[in-house]
């Protein structure tokens, strides 16, 4: 995304095309993916004149991208560029060529991940998602339960994951962002901006470099939207807004009773796997064999593989140390 493969992967020479172009492209583009699927292009700032790269969402009934390399032959592309869900390569229109993404997702993403990447909105909502302890993506809203509630031993700082939310609308009044003025759309950057200052929970030092975790910083400083609200941010009056991380986490599980379903059939899998640890675990396995490093690792992934979790549980200490060398 970013029209930057173009000289970079396949030696073309970066090139601009006008946004009667772009239609006429993205009409032909969705015309023969909805054959297959469901597509649309990503929304844009209403005045923008020219384009870099078009990018397309194709929803198909599972999202597996490895079943859909079809488009190849329906688009006659001979190079292409694969990056997670997204493929990227070269469309050829009046003497122009111009970089193509298609990011594959599930029907049931869909609608979600419009909203996510429409005027590279979601970027911003992902950095007050990270500051409620929730996470934004184009699959939709997670909330982000640390290891150690479930477990004293466990980190702090390392989170079990949980999506619970899917609709855009529902999403953005959660992240306190005004859904129907951004179902009206932005004509500017500097109106995107002006949405992200006003919505609910905005505080001008959530979007510093030095707030943001190192995988959030190398990734943002390499984006020249982020870079602009950032200085955007920085030139208006200062806000600042408590967020009350556990009041946000006590009503989603109020409200979302499977979150609190998967939290407790996790927190029983992390008790299961502290009590194998304790009866057989990586020390075990050097003592009673001459494996170190990954060896380690992969016997452990054998054992496991061999020997349930009742089973283990059920055996004594010396029927594991029997088990670990007949298995040598």
């Amino acid at each position: 995304m970013g029209g930057n493969l173009l000289q970079s992967m396949w030696n073309l020479p970066p090139q601009r095309i006008s946004t009667d172009d772009y239609y006429v492209i993205v009409e032909d583009i969705v015309s023969k993916l909805n054959l297959y699927g469901t597509s649309t292009h990503v929304k844009f700032f209403l005045s923008k004149e020219d384009h870099g790269d078009i990018d397309i969402i194709f929803a198909t009934d599972d999202g597996n991208c490895h079943k859909h390399e079809f488009f190849f032959d329906l688009f006659h592309v001979e190079q292409h560029h694969k990056n997670g869900n997204i493929y990227s390569f070269p469309y050829h229109y009046n003497g122009v060529s111009v970089q193509v993404d298609i990011i594959i997702v599930s029907e049931k993403n869909y609608k979600v991940s419009q909203a996510y990447f429409a005027y590279e909105a979601g970027m911003a909502m992902g950095v007050v998602a990270n500051k409620m302890r929730l996470k934004y993506g184009w699959k939709g809203l997670e909330i982000k339960v640390p290891l150690k509630f479930m477990c004293d031993s466990l980190p702090n700082d390392q989170y079990y994951e949980v999506l619970f939310e899917k609709d855009p609308k529902t999403i953005f009044e959660i992240l306190g962002f005004d859904y129907n003025r951004f179902e009206q759309g932005f004509k500017t950057q500097v109106e995107l901006f002006e949405w992200i200052y006003n919505s609910k929970y905005c505080n001008n030092t959530f979007y510093d470099y030095v707030e943001l975790n190192h995988r959030n910083r190398i990734r943002n400083k390499k984006r020249h939207t982020y870079g602009a609200l950032l200085e955007f941010i920085e030139s208006k009056p200062p806000k600042c807004v408590e967020i009350d991380k556990m009041s946000i986490f006590n009503d989603i599980l109020v409200k979302y009773p499977t979150v609190r379903f998967k939290i407790a059939e996790k927190s029983l899998e992390v008790e299961l796997n502290n009590r194998i640890k304790q009866k057989f675990n990586g020390a075990l396995v050097m003592e009673l064999t001459d494996k170190t490093g990954k060896d380690v690792g992969q016997f452990i992934g054998k054992f496991r593989e061999t020997y349930n979790v009742e089973m283990i549980l059920s055996m004594t200490e010396e029927e594991i140390k029997d088990a670990v060398l007949n298995l040598c």
